[in-house]
């Protein structure tokens, strides 16, 4: 485990072991739900199917970004990582391939998933799922294709974001008194997270200023795919800044904690 693939490769294995046991929770939930309302409801709860889909979908993704940034800080200030002869660029860039890596595979088995569901619906005759699906445009799936694209760019930037704040928030703390007492951390944790979330705001409305000067508006799918560029490459300049103050703290301020 002395190279990059190695890393890699352990990495992936835990995070896709972190993954599955999402899934797996999350089914049984499902199952569980399912079943109650079928009790209460009887046949009439097929017609709840999808939305139960889509919000177990919300819930999902929102634990594995959470799950994940946790386990990303973890990685990058463990002494088990951080002691293996890899440089902490390779080491940094590995941490985020992985975690893109276990996200892109939950988003696959939930699409599978949604399939079935879609079959289901259709078998039960819920004919305006059918309309919907007969439909679709090539600019709906160019739409579409963006739109996982600038989710899987947005949810890198959050973890890029979160790592940053922890550096920041460990770098701080380090020259305070009493800096590592949980009260102190947690009034540095507040001053850090409202200055980065005023600054990126404050970035973000110029920058969209800049490209939408007379209006803001999406009425058009053509309209959406274009704002979708324009997020995705916005998301990509903030993941390379993140990754570069990150690398650099890394290498220069943050030590092992465990």
């Amino acid at each position: 485990m002395s190279n990059f693939w190695g890393v890699s490769k352990n990495l992936m294995w835990n995070k896709f072991k972190l993954m599955n046991w999402i899934l797996v929770i999350d089914a049984i939930a499902i199952v569980v739900i399912f079943f109650i309302n079928l009790f209460k409801m009887g046949y009439s709860s097929f017609e709840f199917i999808p939305v139960l889909f889509i919000s177990s979908i919300m819930i999902v993704n929102f634990v594995s970004v959470v799950m994940l940034s946790r386990v990303n800080e973890r990685v990058l200030t463990s002494s088990n990582y951080r002691l293996i002869p890899i440089s902490d660029t390779k080491l940094y860039l590995s941490n985020i391939l992985t975690t893109f890596l276990a996200t892109v595979y939950l988003w696959i088995v939930e699409t599978v998933i949604n399939g079935l569901i879609d079959l289901i619906a259709i078998i039960i005759k819920y004919s305006k799922y059918k309309q919907f699906n007969n439909n679709i445009s090539s600019q709906d799936i160019m739409a579409a294709i963006q739109l996982l694209l600038f989710m899987a760019l947005a949810t890198i930037v959050v973890w890029s974001g979160i790592t940053l704040i922890h550096f920041i928030v460990n770098l701080v703390s380090g020259f305070l008194p009493f800096g590592r007492q949980k009260f102190v951390l947690f009034l540095v944790y507040l001053v850090v997270i409202g200055l980065s979330l005023w600054a990126f705001n404050y970035i973000m409305f110029n920058i969209f200023t800049a490209f939408y000067q007379n209006d803001f508006q999406i009425d058009t799918v053509r309209q959406l795919n274009s704002t979708l560029w324009i997020g995705s490459g916005i998301a990509c300049v903030w993941i390379a800044l993140f990754s570069v103050i990150n690398i650099y703290l890394m290498k220069r301020w943050i030590e092992t904690v465990r």
